[in-house]
């Protein structure tokens, strides 16, 4: 789903379809942060548990808290 590039395209299918489910999850949210400034922010988790998903790949709920200690290693540039 992820290494395969189908012929004719540049990405596999995977990062194909997440790339534009992540794209509809920012348009999502900017629109609920615009409602409501308090909401909920959606996560790239989100996006690629929807991907997977819709895949026919389930994950636990605890896969959101995968990242949960993720610190980089340098500050951003």
């Amino acid at each position: 789903m992820f290494t395969g590039i189908p012929r004719g395209d540049e990405m596999p299918l995977g990062m194909t379809e997440f790339e534009r489910t992540l794209a509809l999850a920012r348009v999502a949210d900017a629109e609920n942060l615009a409602k409501d400034h308090n909401a909920r922010r959606l996560e790239v988790e989100h996006a690629m548990l929807a991907t997977l998903k819709k895949n026919g790949i389930v994950l636990p709920r605890s896969f959101m808290t995968v990242g949960n200690g993720f610190r980089p290693k340098s500050p951003q540039q």
